[in-house]
This record gives structure tokens, C-alpha cells and sequence, in this order.
């Protein structure tokens, strides 16, 4: 796909650093190592947003590096405030010492779900992401929304699962006041995910871009994930189906959403057209474009036998287990969850039919085709995604639990 692009090599360059910042994210041992890398990772993949230089790519890249500091201010301050109140940014159970800490816990809290609620495109801190994902080259947005969003959902987790939990020895049981900082908390993160995911999926049925469309899908995608940890940290101990839902999420929506993004990257190389209106009939040029696209959207609308199916089932049971041990209200967001599934069906009929099915049109008749490299990446994500639909227990059992 890069042959079509300029500057190749900076942004194989630039697309390493981000790697770097990624895994240095991840591997961190304490929060403040955490946001160097965190930071690392969103100059470094600014780079990659802006790389064509067009007026469209400049401001694309403007305002996801403007909203990228704001992010990192707000990470900094967070940080700033609970070690002058604590004394450290490892990642320890330190509820105790934040619920002696009066209102200012509560700003610190929103300072912290601001900064990494913001890459991981979570309403109304999304704006950047469908500004974004038109305009990089897709093996770009492949990486935007395949790794690099579910870092802030990983931020938010890291600091649900350590910091604002208490440590076992320290409660006396469920109901304990000690857990009311993380309850709150995921009280909150529970609905804004919901929400995130409602508006994701009515905005992304309104596209006619496919780029545009996959985008709005990421922040519903998003959503799921973001529901799924405010559900761990809403009921605590007893949130294990929340965080299990969560991570396994993140795995399968890197693969399915990967897929799709490198499906719309051969549609484009091909036909230089994002606009699925004007496409159809595409399965005759390329057969195994289609058949990969059909399997990654079995995959994100969690058809049994998918890896999907697996993810957002457990999703489902977490927030029907918040509804049993919490607020009457998630009663109603389970019944969202399952309106917005229909949802995401419907989306992927649309983009399907209207890409692959039908007449070609007469100017993509003499196309070219596929070839052997792009269709063994594609392959493989859709070997994985069937692979893990039929054996989920693989990664449940070795990494999750």
C-alpha cells in the first residue's frame, strides 16, 4: 500500500517510535514512566496522522495533537495531585490514602479519565478520531485504531485495577466505604460507555466514507470496552466478568478492525474511491478482499463461531451482573447494549452490500486484482479472528485469568 506514499521511510520511522511508546505504555512499572511513553506515543503518531501534508492531513493533525496535550496536561496534573497527596505513582492499592484526600480526589479522578479517556476516544473527547482515521494512510489508521486507541482504555483500567481499588486486606467486604471511590467512579465509566457506544454507532450509519464510517465504529467499539471496565470497577472484586470482557475486547477488536481498515486500504488501492455509494460488485475483482471483509464483520458484530461473539458476551453478562449486585438502571443499559449491537449489523450489511455486492461499476471493469502479500496480512487476521471464535478458552485461560 506505501508504494502509492511519499516520505516511506519517515513514516516507517515514525511508525516504529510509536510501537516504542506503546510497548513502553504497557510495560511500565509506575505511572509517571507510564506518561512519558503515553506522551512518547501521541507526538510520535502525530507524525503518522499529518503524513500525506495536505490541508485536510494538517488539520487532522492539528487537532489531534492540540487535543493530545490538553490530554497529557491533564495526565500530568492527575499525577501531580495524587503524589503530593500519597507520596508515590506506583501502581498500588491506594484507596486509603485517597479517600482522606476530601473533593480534591474527585477532580483528580476527572483529571486522569480526561487524559486517557481522550485517546481512547471516549465521548465527548472523540473529535479527533474521525478527523483522523480519513486522512493517514490506512496501514496508519490500521495502527490508530487497531493499538494505539485501546492504550487510553488501558490507562483507565491500569489505574481501576491498582490505585483507586483497595487492597483486600483492608476491606471488610462488598459494602465496605473504602470501595466507594472505585463504585462512583465506575458508576460513571459504565454509562459514558454506553453512551460512547450509542452515538458511535449512530454517527457511523450516517457515512457514506468507509474510512470514516470504520472510525465511528473504533468509538463505538470503544465504548464496549469502556462499559466493560467502569463495570469492573463499579462492583470491585466482584467485577472479574467486566475486566475479563474488556481485555478480551481489546485483542479481538485490534483484529477484526485491522482487518477492515486493510480491506477499505485494497478497495482504495484499486479504485481510489472511499465513497461506497459510488462502488459495487467488487467481489468479482477481488474475490478475497470480500471474503476476509464478510469474516471481520462476522467478527465485530459478534456472530457465534467469531472471535467477537466471545468478547461481547461477556460484556453482556458483566453489565447484567451490574444490574444484579448494583443500580437498577443497568437494566436499561443492557437493553441499549443490545439495540446498539443490531446496530453495528446493520452498519456492516450496508458497508458490505453496498462495496462488494450489486453491479460493477463499468470504470472498475479492467482493475487490478489482488496480490500474495496484502492477501497473506489479511489471512491472517481472519484466521485468528475464526481461530479464536472456536477455541476461546485458549486465551481466556493463558492470559486473562
Amino acid at each position: 500500500y506505501m508504494d502509492m506514499e511519499k516520505h516511506r521511510d519517515r513514516f516507517y520511522l515514525w511508525m516504529s517510535v510509536t510501537f516504542g511508546g506503546i510497548l513502553g505504555t504497557v510495560m511500565a512499572a509506575d505511572l509517571f514512566t507510564m506518561f512519558l511513553f503515553f506522551e512518547l506515543m501521541t507526538f510520535s503518531s502525530y507524525v503518522l496522522v499529518a503524513h500525506n501534508q495536505s490541508k485536510e492531513s494538517i488539520l487532522a493533525g492539528n487537532s489531534y495533537i492540540f487535543i493530545g496535550v490538553v490530554g497529557g496536561l491533564s495526565l500530568l496534573l492527575g499525577m501531580i495531585l495524587l503524589y503530593v497527596n500519597t507520596g508515590t505513582l506506583e501502581f498500588a492499592p491506594l484507596a486509603s490514602q485517597i479517600a482522606q484526600m476530601g473533593n480534591i480526589k474527585y477532580l483528580m479522578t476527572l483529571l486522569f479519565v480526561v487524559g486517557f479517556g481522550i485517546k481512547a476516544g471516549m465521548l465527548p473527547l472523540h473529535i479527533w478520531l474521525p478527523k483522523a482515521h480519513p486522512v493517514a494512510p490506512t496501514p496508519a489508521s490500521a495502527l490508530l485504531s487497531g493499538i494505539l486507541i485501546k492504550v487510553g482504555a488501558y490507562g483507565i483500567l491500569r489505574l481501576t485495577t491498582s490505585i483507586f481499588m483497595p487492597s483486600m486486606s483492608e476491606v471488610s467486604g462488598f459494602n465496605d466505604p473504602l470501595w466507594a471511590l472505585s463504585n462512583n467512579l465506575g458508576f460513571m465509566i459504565t454509562w459514558i460507555g454506553i453512551i460512547t457506544m450509542a452515538v458511535g454507532v449512530f454517527l457511523a450509519l450516517q457515512q457514506s466514507n468507509m474510512k470514516k464510517m470504520l472510525a465511528y465504529h473504533s468509538i463505538s467499539q470503544m465504548g464496549y470496552i469502556i462499559m466493560g471496565i467502569g463495570v469492573e470497577a463499579y462492583l470491585g472484586y466482584k467485577g472479574g466478568m467486566g475486566y475479563a470482557g474488556s481485555i478480551y475486547h481489546i485483542i479481538n477488536h485490534a483484529l477484526f478492525k485491522s482487518l477492515l481498515f486493510m480491506v477499505v486500504g485494497v478497495v482504495y488501492l484499486r479504485t481510489r474511491e472511499l465513497d461506497m455509494y459510488k462502488l459495487g460488485g467488487l467481489w468479482k475483482k477481488l474475490p478475497f478482499t470480500a471474503m476476509v471483509c464478510l469474516i471481520a464483520a462476522f467478527g465485530i458484530t459478534g456472530v457465534p463461531g467469531f472471535n467477537g461473539f466471545v468478547s461481547k458476551s461477556l460484556l453482556h453478562h458483566s453489565i447484567i451482573e451490574a444490574f444484579h449486585y448494583g443500580h437498577p438502571s443497568f437494566k436499561i443499559a443492557e437493553i441499549i447494549f443490545m439495540i446498539i449491537s443490531a446496530g453495528t449489523v446493520t452498519s456492516f450489511i450496508k458497508l458490505f452490500k453496498l462495496v462488494f455486492m450489486g453491479d460493477l461499476p463499468e470504470k472498475y471493469e479492467n482493475i487490478e486484482g489482488e496480490k500474495g502479500m496484502m492477501d497473506i496480512a489479511m489471512g491472517g487476521l481472519a484466521l485468528l479472528i475464526i481461530t479464536i471464535g472456536h477455541a476461546p478458552n485458549f486465551i481466556m485461560d493463558r492470559f486473562i485469568i
